[in-house]
């Protein structure tokens, strides 16, 4: 599945990855390449995945925060 879009927000990123996608694109209207679209059907067809540059970010920093996190220390157990 590829999301292709114009709402430039990391949750839509986000909820459609975890959801099953394979790439997310977003694409202004007025400046959509063709060429953009069949490289990122092709990537996912061919089993690849695909992120516009813009939402990285967003999707890196909701890992590192996930996943990435220190684990908190645990309470002390009462003796």
């Amino acid at each position: 599945m590829l999301i292709v879009t114009t709402f430039d927000l990391d949750e839509y990123a986000q909820e459609g990855l975890r959801a099953g996608a394979s790439g997310f694109l977003l694409k202004e209207l007025k400046d959509a390449r063709p060429e953009e679209l069949v490289a990122g059907i092709h990537a996912v067809a061919t089993g690849d995945a695909v992120v516009a540059p813009r939402p990285t970010r967003g999707l890196l920093d909701a890992y590192a925060r996930q996943v990435l996190a220190p684990a908190s220390t645990p309470a002390p157990e009462d003796p």
